[in-house]
């Protein structure tokens, strides 16, 4: 399975000021590396350009413009229909991966029935913004570990699209707009399983605008909360093993049910405090629940974040509370 080539496909809308250092970062990734396929999405800047100028000088390097639609899934269905390499490797454009990726991820596939495999967020803080890296550490530890223990189990139903390897041969195309989820939960109902790479790093600044952070967060957890949902045939379905009876499960409650039962509960108790008429208990009560507040604020905002995202969801409808603005 080591010999087996890959093929990296980039999908971009508007990256001119990172798209030729993405590249740059492919390139060197190994003589495993195939081809290298760059799809516009539409953009409206130099990306397009700034790429077909380095196809012109690297001959592994083919650039696609998708006129088709609009939105990452039809770029990166586009690009899955003109890739040859036994192994995909589908990567965002500001994601950027160490020289020894490739050659840490490809024994993942020796093992019996791996059909994809995630790789760990590494992240890059801002210099001065203490909230949000406090908030988006709290954020991928909890998720680190969720995944490490799914992936012991059997699968995980959330990698990390941000970089993701899979094998060519399933043929597996997004439908839904957490690629990621969706090709996952695909891969293991085709029998493969889905493993998570917990010493196989990718680079991911976080963003400095607490209010863009909390936007992005909230816009992928109703994707991830869609996709979820739209295959929920998986759920304690003994066809799929652990992965439907644990794993799956397990995600859906952390993206679903969680939020639900924690703001319900906090409702539950607030009301109930204040119906008591012992009011050096209310008084003491309100206290600690105000120091554990200050002390886990970033596992609260983590919740708020995650019931937002179920609230809006819902209330738009599901038929497009999936889509980004672009998508529409």
């Amino acid at each position: 399975m080591n010999k087996m080539n890959v093929s990296v496909i980039i999908p971009c809308h508007n990256e001119s000021a990172i798209i030729s250092k993405k590249i740059e970062n492919s390139l060197k990734l190994g003589e495993t590396i195939k081809e290298i396929i760059i799809v516009d999405d539409n953009s409206t800047d130099e990306t397009y350009n700034i790429a077909l100028k380095l196809e012109n000088t690297h001959k592994n390097i083919t650039v696609l413009k998708n006129t088709g639609g609009h939105g990452k899934n039809s770029a990166v269905v586009l690009a899955l229909k003109n890739c040859s390499g036994d192994i995909i490797c589908l990567t965002d454009a500001d994601i950027m991966l160490p020289e020894n990726t490739v050659i840490n991820v490809l024994p993942y596939f020796d093992k019996n029935k791996v059909g994809m495999v995630s790789l760990s967020p590494m992240l890059i803080f801002p210099v001065c913004n203490k909230p949000n890296n406090e908030y988006a550490t709290v954020y991928e530890t909890c998720v680190r570990w969720l995944k490490i223990t799914e992936s012991w189990i059997d699968s995980v139903p959330v990698p990390h699209g941000q970089a993701l390897f899979f094998l060519k041969h399933l043929n597996l195309l997004p439908i839904r707009q957490a690629d990621d989820v969706d090709l996952g939960i695909q891969t293991r109902k085709k029998g493969y399983k889905v493993k998570y790479a917990k010493y196989c790093f990718f680079h991911e600044k976080v963003l400095d605008d607490s209010t863009k952070l909390r936007k992005q967060k909230i816009r992928r957890c109703k994707a991830v909360i869609d996709a979820l949902l739209f295959h929920k045939d998986v759920l304690f379905n003994p066809k799929y093993g652990f992965f439907g009876m644990l794993c799956y499960p397990a995600d859906l409650f952390v993206y679903v049910f969680s939020p639900l039962l924690f703001i319900l509960s906090m409702i539950t108790f607030v009301t109930l405090l204040f119906a008591t008429n012992h009011s050096i208990f209310a008084f003491t009560m309100l206290a600690i629940i105000s120091v554990l507040v200050i002390k886990y604020k970033s596992i609260i905002l983590l919740t708020v974040v995650n019931f937002t995202s179920i609230w809006e969801y819902f209330k738009s409808g599901q038929k497009n509370a999936w889509r980004t603005p672009r998508e529409l």
